[in-house]
């Protein structure tokens, strides 16, 4: 069996922001909806990478109090549920990687049938995915580890975080190279929406600027949407809604001094994402 650090997927459903029933995305006001003109789809796209290196929630949360605000993301937002009669493969991979983030942030104090019941949960979303029979393994192994009191929520976390920012990778070998971004993009998106949301409320703009400016990780999502596109996502209705607040929070990382309107952008661009999932 596989180490954990493997698992492709840690929840089809569970809490995430309420999911919106209209198809076409609003524009953000706060920033210009056209992508930018030096898009280059000739660079690599994250499934062709060796690795996308994005940040895990705990480092997110170490960084944001290093930049001076004293914020607990996982105090930030209420959380929603999943529309889980929308069943695309794309969907399902975001808000897989959604609910990996919200998990890392609250499996400290979730009790502990509410973490087993969404680790069960998990089953349906790898079936969607068409992922293999001994990944869904490592997930009844962690339920079974959990029911003994074999592991500690901090183990718990610990898994969830080394597979959210490294282990998902893995599975590009196995040729889920469509798959593997969207589960990572999912995880980054809601990290990025949740400091969005601290930096507004505190009204640290400069914390805010220090934690969410990355225009590598936005431009490498970006790139892997637009080739999604012009490969056949023609008519997906997230790959599209990616590639248009994307396309908005890629402005925002290249923008050099930062105020509230970048941080209502961002966590506009972020909200109408989560929204559809």
């Amino acid at each position: 069996m596989r180490p954990f650090v493997i698992l492709v997927a840690l929840a089809a459903c569970g809490t995430a922001p309420e999911a919106d029933t209209t198809s076409t995305p609003e524009a953000t006001p706060t920033l210009e909806a056209a992508p930018p003109a030096t898009l280059d789809l000739s660079a690599e796209a994250p499934a062709t990478q060796a690795r996308i290196a994005i940040p895990t929630l705990t480092e997110t949360q170490l960084a944001l109090d290093a930049a001076g605000l004293q914020a607990k993301l996982s105090e930030v937002g209420v959380g929603g549920t999943f529309d889980l009669t929308k069943t695309e493969p794309d969907r399902v991979a975001v808000r897989i990687g959604v609910q990996l983030a919200h998990l890392s942030l609250h499996a400290l104090d979730l009790p502990t049938p509410d973490l087993i019941a969404r680790l069960q949960q998990v089953e349906d979303g790898l079936v969607l995915l068409g992922l293999s029979d001994d990944v869904v393994d490592e997930v009844k192994q962690l339920i079974e580890e959990l029911k003994a009191g074999s592991i500690t929520r901090e183990q718990v976390v610990q898994r969830l975080d080394q597979f959210s920012a490294h282990g998902v990778e893995a599975l590009r070998f196995e040729g889920y190279d469509d798959v593997v971004p969207l589960i990572q993009a999912g995880v980054w998106l809601e990290g990025v929406h949740l400091v969005s949301l601290a930096a507004l409320s505190a009204d640290n703009v400069a914390a805010g600027q220090t934690v969410l400016k990355q225009p590598g990780v936005v431009a490498a999502f970006r790139v892997h949407a637009e080739k999604m596109f012009e490969s056949g996502w023609v008519e997906s209705e997230i790959v599209n809604l990616l590639r248009f607040r994307l396309a908005q929070l890629e402005l925002a990382a290249n923008t050099e001094s930062w105020s509230r309107t970048e941080l209502e952008a961002v966590q506009g661009a972020t909200s109408a994402i989560l929204e559809k999932l």
